[in-house]
């Protein structure tokens, strides 16, 4: 299933408190609370989350890290 913003992204994930276990770093609540208001990622963490999202058979567009979405061979 294709997730399409921060919010759904962090709800697939376990919410804030399974986003911040998943990441190597500690980062408080209150940051992943942003990501999700600014409906951005940070672009480092892009790999790990959506391996994760994958995971649980779930996917999300690059551009919710900022990183540029590739082409698709047709």
């Amino acid at each position: 299933m294709e997730l399409t913003t921060a919010r759904d992204v962090t709800a697939a994930l376990g919410g804030t408190k399974g986003v911040r276990e998943l990441l190597p770093t500690p980062v408080s609540p209150q940051r992943v609370w942003n990501w999700r208001v600014q409906n951005k990622f940070p672009a480092k963490l892009h790999l790990l989350m959506t391996s994760a999202l994958a995971e649980k058979g779930h996917s999300a567009p690059a551009s919710l890290w900022g990183v540029p979405e590739l082409e698709r061979a047709s």
